[in-house]
């Protein structure tokens, strides 16, 4: 059985890496502490063309991971937290 850490790096290779890079990021700014790096060292390793899209499109969703994960801070602190 594949490992978690086996499955991420072999999506890098995959048509649709940069659809799930986005994934994996916004999940990990939102919830799992799992290092992107995983599967955008091999990805840049592929297309080393597109290194710095692929560094946006990571930055952009762990960006909007973080920020959902702060509203959705925000409204417990003000349902429960007062």
């Amino acid at each position: 059985m594949a490992t978690l850490h086996e499955r991420v790096v072999s999506w890098a290779a995959r048509e649709d890496a940069e659809r799930r890079l986005w994934v994996v990021a916004l999940v990990e700014g939102l919830i799992w502490p799992f290092m992107v790096e995983v599967m955008l060292v091999p990805m840049v390793a592929l297309r080393p063309d597109k290194a710095w899209r692929y560094a946006f499109v990571a930055t952009v969703g762990s960006v909007v991971g973080a920020l959902v994960a702060y509203v959705l801070g925000w409204g417990v602190w003000l349902t429960l937290g007062q």
